[in-house]
């Protein structure tokens, strides 16, 4: 098993990924906590050090790096400071940005998260709210199609800013029709939109809430499993459980439970990306999606036991296949 999983993850740098989603910036203002606010019952934090960190579709290029697939990418940005540090992110990795629209009237989504002894203690998210004007939506089709012929597949990173439109999904849904591979993850508004996408990763929140019904335990989430592929049509369901693991769902029915590896869950944060690039990445190199499944489930173990978003290099997921066979 190990040799086999390591030959597909050798097999990660042949491929190249488009990915088409909502970039994002994540920035971390880190400090320290000694005392209380006189004017408000808030913790006071001295700022230590600020840092700035791919999110979003950003971020599944940032795991595709690691993992070094070649990846291209498509969304909007703003002009202003977020903006810049998507471009120079892109031009330092030596990325195509051909894919990348400026919008000086919009600002680039930004979260950013105040952490003081080691502890979140707010997050401010600074994003726009209006539709994206149809002239950009053809740019990011016109762009689709100019890669067609150098990509392996599609990533979707969904985190309903506007830029995975109606117009979007149907371009989509054409190309899944054309045998490409498309993988989603998705947003609970958007979630009955992705009708017959080739891999779906919700959490178990949004599968539940995407579906109408609340997952309390193993008989709600194996009905919300049938549920959404038998509506949605998707080939491939995998739905993530935090600290319980994650559970794989096909076409024909079956239902297989995948325990969590990770030894401490600190922050989920960019897990998702994690686990729908290796799982893409995976089954693309020829993997069986239970196979992807336990690749995506070392990759996440890894990324979880850290504090912000962080990606896991392709030396140390082969390391951990070692490490963690004896728990697969």
């Amino acid at each position: 098993m190990i040799d086999r999983l390591n030959s597909i993850v050798n097999s990660f740098k042949d491929k190249s990924i488009l990915v088409i989603g909502d970039i994002m910036v994540d920035e971390y203002i880190w400090g320290s906590v000694s005392r209380i606010s006189p004017e408000a019952p808030v913790p006071v934090v001295l700022e230590k050090d600020r840092e700035h960190r791919p999110g979003g579709a950003l971020n599944v290029i940032n795991n595709l790096i690691a993992l070094q697939a070649t990846p291209y990418i498509t969304g909007i940005i703003g002009t202003d400071e977020g903006g810049r540090f998507v471009s120079n992110f892109l031009e330092e990795n030596d990325i195509d940005i051909d894919g990348i629209i400026k919008v000086p009237e919009i600002s680039t989504t930004q979260k950013t998260r105040i952490i003081g002894n080691s502890q979140q203690i707010v997050r401010l998210d600074f994003e726009r709210s209006d539709p994206i004007e149809a002239n950009f939506t053809e740019e990011m089709l016109d762009y689709i199609d100019s890669k067609m012929e150098y990509i392996d597949g599609i990533i979707i990173s969904d985190y309903n800013k506007g830029v995975i439109n109606s117009n979007v999904l149907k371009k989509l849904q054409d190309l899944r029709y054309k045998g490409f591979f498309i993988a989603i993850d998705p947003h609970v508004r958007q979630f009955k939109n992705y009708f017959g996408m080739s891999l779906v990763t919700p959490n178990h929140h949004e599968a539940g809430e995407g579906i109408g019904i609340k997952i309390v335990d193993e008989e709600s989430l194996r009905k919300v499993s049938k549920e959404i592929i038998n509506e949605m049509g998707h080939e491939l369901l995998l739905i993530t459980l935090g600290e319980n693991g994650m559970v794989l769902c096909k076409g024909d029915g079956s239902y297989t439970h995948i325990p969590t590896v990770a030894k401490h869950v600190y922050d989920v944060t960019g897990a998702g990306d994690t686990v729908i690039t290796v799982f893409t990445l995976s089954i693309l190199s020829d993997a069986t999606p239970e196979e992807a499944a336990i690749l995506s489930n070392i990759a996440a173990g890894y990324v979880v036991g850290k504090i912000g978003t962080v990606i896991i290099p392709l030396q140390d997921l082969q390391a951990r296949i070692i490490s963690e066979y004896i728990l697969l």
